[in-house]
């Protein structure tokens, strides 16, 4: 049921983005505008152990997580980070696409950054969504109790179907 929630979430909140793994020119912290993508990707990874300190602007609660707003934009103009409680936390970030053709080709991007950003200790895990069409690249190392996900999968619009990329950073056990 959380990862429903969360999914609508990220969903309705991606109406405003941009390519797969772009950095947010919009940010108002000066140091993140000078920072190459595999250095905001590098910062995620190892900030994820202290729960994204570094990394959360502004705080909302709801009654399922606590939600900060990122310094961080990956993708999109609407990364968040979650507090879940019990020390667990993880960073996400979506947008949507027209069609099956555009997001591919995002997911596709968004592989290839991330493997040159992360290194070759990382293992990839591809495979196809759990009840969605689509896929999913988790990579995991076994120096880090971090996980780097990007993912492409079909959703359900009020008026048409579209399609979702997003990128998350954290727990693998939370990645579905």
């Amino acid at each position: 049921m959380i990862n429903k929630i969360l999914l609508i979430t990220i969903s309705s909140l991606s109406l405003l983005g941009c390519s797969t793994l772009v950095g947010n020119e919009n940010s108002s912290d000066d140091s993140v505008k000078t920072m190459t993508q595999c250095e905001q990707l590098q910062a995620l990874i190892k900030s994820h152990e202290d729960g994204f300190k570094e990394v959360r602007k502004t705080r909302s609660n709801s009654k399922l997580a606590d939600i900060w707003t990122s310094k961080y934009h990956l993708i999109g103009n609407n990364c968040q980070i979650f507090g879940w409680g019990k020390g667990k936390f993880s960073y996400s970030c979506s947008i949507t696409s027209p069609s099956e053709a555009v997001a591919m080709e995002k997911y596709q991007n968004a592989k290839s950054k991330i493997e040159a950003c992360i290194g070759e200790s990382w293992a990839l895990n591809e495979r196809p969504r759990h009840g969605k069409k689509g896929s999913v690249a988790i990579y995991t190392a076994e120096e880090h109790q971090t996980a780097v996900a990007t993912h492409v999968f079909e959703t359900s619009g009020i008026f048409k179907d579209e399609w979702t990329n997003y990128v998350f950073v954290g727990d693998s056990k939370r990645i579905k």
